[in-house]
């Protein structure tokens, strides 16, 4: 190709295709290069003074692909050029296109451009209809893994706060492995952090991974072009792995994961109904549940006969019971019973386990009852942590609740009979001889 050729016959006039055989080269090219002297402001007159190196250094600059071209809405366009009654050809929506952005600050598409752009829209579309069928689709082995957060939280204890942990879940379709990690919240670094202790458990990283438009890793949901958050993007990149952010508002998109969350929930309901019916195998020392008798024992106090409250406590590992006597069930009495149990046990249990008693609870609830600040100021001066049952469930602690019973029937039975004690120290000497 002869650029000094090129330029000669644009400077005498010459027709395109006379110059294209002049030059031995495409008509594209002598419209080019006509086109970049007139972009350029360059005369022809200036033109042809130039040698041939100067000619060919400066049309051989590499091309700058500019980073952001204005935006062009392809579902739109692939609709205007499927549906019958319209019909478009490509072309004429890149002229649409054209047109409309030319007020625009940013450069449009050229149409090699524009088309590719479109063959990767459709591209994805067919992506899209595959994962469609997620649910019937037979997954290879480490070909996908599905992620969730669970919608029920675990309760805990830290710092002497109670807070709710989430649940992360993980699955392989294929395989139906699932694995769960919790943590404090549902943040982005959350999201981040779970991932990679998952792919650290798998020793490796699917080809797809597959969430849900959560907004803490998906900027802008969408069917077809989601927008992905810079972290989490930069960790599918670290791991190779590709994202893929199933339908909004459709669970059916990613049905291993909806169900292995499923499974997941009920198997932590089931390990708290297990905990909660006294079916759990308790450690030695792991924990000691406590109650009051329903019966009390008569007492010839200073001349007036009243009826003393007797506090039970059980070890669940061993059965090992202690009783005391108080003279009622308010919160002080509460307390002190707790300290003259501890002292018996010489030590505290991990945990200590207590019915929704009023005196102790402010505010009964199954997950997160409220305790009075001077019983949370013993339980933390013994370093043991209180559980309270759940409301109105004599199931959640039965051993205590065996307890009691036994010591209704074989000791408070035997001690009505005898003549009524005359003091509280009286009572727990004759108690603790029955015992």
């Amino acid at each position: 190709m002869d650029r000094k050729a090129i330029v000669q016959g644009l400077y005498k006039r010459l027709k395109i295709r006379e110059i294209a055989t002049l030059s031995k080269c495409g008509l594209a090219t002598v419209q080019r290069t006509k086109d970049y002297l007139q972009e350029h402001n360059i005369p022809l007159e200036e033109a042809i003074e130039l040698t041939e190196s100067q000619l060919q250094a400066l049309f051989d600059q590499p091309h700058r692909k500019p980073d952001i071209f204005a935006e062009e809405d392809f579902a739109d366009v692939f609709r205007k050029v499927n549906r019958v009654k319209l019909r478009m050809s490509l072309k004429d929506c890149w002229y649409q296109y054209k047109q409309s952005h030319e007020q625009s600050s940013l450069e449009v598409m050229g149409y090699k451009t524009y088309c590719k752009r479109y063959g990767e829209f459709k591209e994805k579309l067919d992506e899209e209809a595959k994962f469609q069928e997620c649910g019937r689709r037979q997954w290879l082995p480490g070909q996908a893994v599905m992620v969730d957060y669970s919608g029920d939280g675990l309760p805990a204890l830290i710092g002497g706060e109670h807070i709710e942990l989430q649940v992360f879940v993980a699955v392989l379709p294929y395989s139906g492995y699932t694995f769960a990690y919790v943590t404090p919240d549902q943040t982005r670094k959350s999201w981040l952090h779970s991932i990679r202790e998952m792919m650290t458990e798998l020793q490796g990283a699917t080809k797809y991974l597959i969430l849900d438009n959560s907004t803490t890793c998906v900027c802008q949901a969408s069917k077809v072009w989601p927008k992905y958050a810079k972290e989490f993007e930069h960790v599918c990149r670290y791991y190779g792995t590709i994202p893929y952010a199933g339908e909004p508002h459709v669970p059916l998109s990613k049905p291993h994961v909806e169900r292995a969350v499923g499974l997941v929930q009920e198997k932590l309901d089931e390990e708290a109904k297990f905990q909660e019916c006294g079916r759990r195998q308790w450690l030695p020392g792991q924990a000691v549940m406590v109650d009051y008798s329903g019966d009390g024992l008569p007492a010839l106090i200073g001349g007036e006969h009243i009826e003393l409250q007797v506090f039970v406590a059980v070890l669940p590992y061993s059965g090992y019971t202690f009783a005391y006597v108080t003279p009622d069930q308010t919160r002080k009495s509460w307390l002190h019973s707790i300290r003259e149990m501890m002292t018996e046990l010489q030590g505290a249990t991990k945990y200590l386990i207590l019915d929704n008693s009023t005196t102790c609870v402010c505010q009964a609830s199954k997950v997160w009852p409220k305790y009075a600040k001077e019983f949370e100021h013993v339980c933390r001066y013994y370093g043991t942590i209180p559980y309270a049952g759940e409301p109105h469930v004599p199931l959640s602690k039965p051993h205590v609740e065996r307890a009691v019973g036994l010591v209704q029937e074989k000791v408070l039975s035997q001690l009505i009979d005898e003549r009524p004690a005359a003091s509280i120290k009286e009572a727990n000497e004759r108690l603790t001889e029955k015992i």
